[in-house]
């Protein structure tokens, strides 16, 4: 265990990750509940909220040991707890007033690379939303706050998103250019015509 427990420091260190040694921990922990280590299992959930829409922080989350189950009022699982369900629910801004205002969070969630990670999560999902968006209210959503040059940057690199202006344009998806998509499915007025000409025909 203390093995796999020092993987999760090393995972957080380095940004990589590691779903099954990190599985395995957590079925040490639940086989012998005294070993479980509640700072350790936080920053594997943490880690797994970094690969969302993936389910990893779900599977873990039902996977947490009887001690910590015992221990659920502990302020760090809390507050991992309710960062994951915002971030599901889509709840973006509530997510960071959580992470910015908590003094636990540069502890549970200091793994190299988070904020990047749960923004570029939360901008494919507001790509499947909208096809743009006002400017400053993405910035907002993000958490970046007043941090125009770190939120500009972001923008620049992220690939999902297009031209930046006063407003954002998206990448088109399937999920945000569903109008076009019908578009292209209706008749014509010409194809119309010969349509009706046709069944006069028979």
């Amino acid at each position: 265990a203390s093995v796999l427990a020092d993987y999760v420091a090393e995972q957080s260190a380095s940004g990589t990750y590691d779903f099954e040694a990190n599985k395995a921990l957590l079925k040490i922990y639940q086989c012998v509940p005294d070993l479980a280590n509640l700072d350790v299992i936080v920053k594997l959930l943490a880690l797994s909220l970094m690969r969302l829409p993936r389910t990893d922080f779900l599977a873990l989350w039902f996977m947490l040991p009887g001690k910590a189950a015992i221990n659920a009022k502990d302020p760090k699982l809390k507050l991992v707890g309710r960062c994951g369900e915002l971030l599901q629910s889509g709840k973006f801004a509530q997510f960071w007033e959580e992470y910015k205002e908590s003094p636990l969070s540069g502890e549970i969630f200091g793994a190299t690379g988070f904020e990047k990670a749960i923004r570029v999560f939360m901008v494919e999902n507001i790509r499947n939303v909208y096809a743009n968006i006002n400017k400053q209210g993405l910035q907002e959503m993000l958490g970046f706050g007043s941090a125009a040059n770190e939120f500009q940057t972001f923008c620049e690199n992220n690939h999902s998103i297009g031209a930046v202006s006063d407003s954002i344009e998206f990448v088109s998806c399937p999920e945000n250019c569903k109008g076009p998509a019908k578009k292209e499915k209706s008749l014509g007025f010409e194809e119309m015509l010969r349509l009706v000409d046709s069944i006069k025909g028979q």
